[in-house]
């Protein structure tokens, strides 16, 4: 089931990627990356999405998130006044998406799980709005959220590992505090950066 899930992010990878040759595409963003703050993204207010990303931030987590990574989500938005952190003015963001896609169809290359990720879910999501002519406020909320915390997901177990290693033997002693303000620095810078990969 999951194999097909990732053969499912890459086929959608594949699309998303285009057929002008997005594919060897690096990430590249302007230098001064930041998120759309006014106008619309697929003919929708952007402050309706604003509104709408509220809303999925205060539903259900996606299914494999934790209380903790939800938690870092909802402060990733905040550190950008809740403005969608994947959409442009046609919709997602393809460099941008297409490199979080990109690290976790690998991120087994890098001994992880994939099945920690809500891929089933984000697949649905980014496939309902690029299939749609005129995407809702809620559908544009629910890809971004939904790659928000993929992302998050991602980048803290690329920081920490998905195994507590204190599980695995009683010799490890990592202190952990402050842990949760690093994750969230550490993402709020990264997002910044020019190339998402």
């Amino acid at each position: 089931m999951m194999s097909r899930i990732v053969l499912t992010a890459a086929a959608v990878l594949g699309i998303a990627c285009g057929r002008d040759g997005d594919a060897a595409s690096s990430g590249d963003v302007s230098r001064g990356w930041a998120p759309a703050q006014a106008g619309t993204v697929a003919g929708v207010s952007t402050d309706d999405i604003r509104q709408a990303i509220q809303r999925r931030l205060h539903g259900a987590r996606p299914t494999g998130i934790t209380a903790e990574r939800w938690l870092h989500a909802q402060r990733l938005y905040n550190s950008y006044n809740g403005a969608p952190l994947w959409m442009e003015a046609e919709g997602p963001n393809k460099p941008r998406t297409n490199a979080l896609l990109r690290a976790i169809v690998n991120a087994s290359d890098d001994a992880l799980r994939v099945d920690a990720y809500p891929l089933s879910e984000l697949v649905q999501a980014i496939s309902a709005v690029r299939e749609s002519k005129a995407p809702t406020a809620e559908q544009l909320a629910n890809a971004d959220v939904l790659l928000t915390t993929t992302y998050v997901a991602l980048a803290e177990d690329l920081l920490g590992g998905q195994t507590d290693p204190k599980q695995l033997s009683q010799a490890w002693h990592i202190d952990a505090g402050g842990r949760s303000e690093r994750v969230d620095s550490a993402l709020t810078r990264s997002l910044r950066t020019a190339k998402l990969d």
